[in-house]
C-alpha cells in the first residue's frame, strides 16, 4: 500500500514528527494541516512529503530515521483559507 510519509512540526515546538496522509495526497511544504496526536488533533505546518510503499526499504527508513512508532498517527486534513470578496461600496 503506498502512503505518503509527512513531515510536520507543531505550533511553538521545533521537533519534527512523522505523519501517514493518502498516497499522492497534494501536500506541500509550508501547508497547515491537522494531525493526530496522543493529545488529541493539533494544527501542524507541513515540512515534507514523500509517497513510499508500506513495509519497503524506503519506508522502514523513514520510520527508523525519525525515531517513530508505528503505526503513524495520521494527517488528518489541510487547512484551507477562503478569501473573503469584498464588493466596493457604492456612496
Amino acid at each position: 500500500m503506498f502512503v505518503d510519509v509527512v513531515v510536520c512540526k507543531h505550533e511553538n515546538d521545533n521537533r519534527p514528527f512523522l505523519f501517514q496522509a493518502p498516497a499522492w495526497s497534494h501536500l506541500e511544504n509550508g501547508d497547515s494541516v491537522i494531525v493526530d496526536t496522543c493529545n488529541g488533533e493539533r494544527r501542524a505546518t507541513v515540512q515534507a512529503v514523500c509517497t513510499v510503499e508500506t513495509g519497503t526499504e524506503a519506508w522502514i527508513c523513514l520510520v527508523m530515521a525519525a525515531k517513530a512508532t508505528l503505526p503513524l498517527r495520521k494527517v488528518i486534513g489541510k487547512i484551507r483559507v477562503d478569501k473573503f470578496v469584498y464588493e466596493e461600496v457604492a456612496e
